[in-house]
């Protein structure tokens, strides 16, 4: 498997048609299963969201090696603009009947966090959750897809200097078994974070009621 989508069976089958399509044009090998929508005890940002998409590893070596042949924004063309169309379609829908439920008290971050995230691995095999921002932009939503798989190549190729790896390093446990990489509207890119230190620095910069 090179991608898994695992999504709450509040989704139809059809969602998935144009990326399933584009994944077999590009040779991807994908795999999308169904799972009920269950409540969950943990915070928003880690429970798994109603749609979760998975970039494994053999994606990445193929990823790496179809960029190192072509440019990145010419490696798998197709699935990456179906990826950016199914992430806007998702963000600018009636998320209301989509909701999955968690137990965690109060509202953390995002409504966004619980609809829909990224999933890969790190060179040290780390689990990574890349949440997308609430409230962005169509074109904002594009192209933070865009700049995630920029973000993977570098980190894999590179190892070292790149943004994941001086994020993990910088974290007060960096060999947590999950990484948590937020999109930064304001920087424009994605930054690892730590998940209760951000959660706290979203509440604190919230205007009190």
């Amino acid at each position: 498997m090179d991608i898994g989508i695992s999504h709450s069976d509040n989704f139809e089958q059809d969602m998935f048609e144009e990326i399933s399509s584009a994944s077999n044009l590009e040779g991807i090998a994908l795999q999308a299963e169904s799972r009920s929508n269950q409540q969950m005890a943990a915070l928003e940002w880690m429970i798994v969201p109603a749609i979760a998409i998975y970039i494994a590893k053999p994606f990445i070596d193929k990823f790496l090696a179809k960029a190192a042949e072509d440019s990145l924004e010419f490696a798998y063309p197709r699935f990456k603009a179906t990826l950016q169309s199914l992430v806007v379609r998702l963000f600018r829908c009636d998320r209301s009947k989509f909701k999955t439920f968690t137990s965690g008290k109060g509202k953390v971050v995002d409504e966004g966090s619980w609809l829909f995230g990224i999933y890969s691995v790190t060179r040290s095999n780390q689990r990574m959750k890349f949440i997308f921002c609430d409230g962005m932009t169509e074109d904002q939503y594009k192209y933070a897809t865009s700049q995630l798989f920029t973000l993977l190549k570098y980190h894999h190729l590179e190892g070292g200097s790149d943004d994941i790896t001086l994020g993990i390093a910088s974290l007060p446990n960096p060999n947590a078994h999950e990484v948590f990489v937020r999109f930064d509207l304001q920087s424009k890119r994605w930054r690892v974070v730590d998940l209760i230190e951000e959660i706290k620095r979203i509440k604190d910069a919230r205007p009190q009621p």
